[in-house]
C-alpha cells in the first residue's frame, strides 16, 4: 500500500553532470551540486527528473543517482524521484528501484509523444 507524500516548498529539479567524456556522469560535480541546493535552503531534491537527462541515462545510472542523492541529502531534505519513460512496464519498474534506493517519493511524468485519454492517465 503507498501513501501520498505531503509535498510543500520549492523542490530542485538536479541536473546530471557528465563528465568531459560526455558519457559518463561527473559524481563529483553532482556531489557539489546537490551540497549546494541544500546549503541554499532548497526543501527538497528532484534526481533523475527530465531535466537530469532521464531518457538517456540506463536503469543503473538512474538507481546510483536515486541512491547517492539520497545518501547525500542524510535525511536533511526529501529526494522525490523522476521516474519518467514511455513505457509503462519501464515506469513501474523505475519507481519500485528508486523507492528501494530510499527515495520518500516518486514524480511520475506522463507518457511523451502520446495522447492518453484521462482514464488512461489514471
Amino acid at each position: 500500500m503507498f501513501a501520498a507524500a505531503s509535498l510543500s516548498g520549492a523542490y530542485t529539479a538536479l541536473v546530471t553532470p557528465f563528465s568531459q567524456d560526455g558519457v559518463s556522469i561527473d559524481f563529483e560535480a553532482f556531489d557539489a551540486l546537490v551540497e549546494a541546493q541544500i546549503a541554499g535552503g532548497i526543501s527538497g531534491l528532484v534526481p533523475c527528473g527530465t531535466t537530469g537527462e532521464s531518457p538517456t541515462l540506463s536503469e543503473t545510472e538512474q538507481r546510483l543517482l536515486v541512491q547517492r542523492t539520497v545518501q547525500l541529502a542524510r535525511g536533511r531534505v526529501p529526494v522525490l524521484a523522476g521516474t519518467g519513460s514511455f513505457s509503462t512496464h519501464k515506469k513501474i519498474l523505475s519507481c519500485q528501484a528508486a523507492l528501494e534506493a530510499g527515495a520518500e517519493a516518486v514524480m511520475i511524468g506522463m507518457p511523451y509523444y502520446s495522447r492518453p485519454t484521462q482514464a488512461g492517465l489514471v
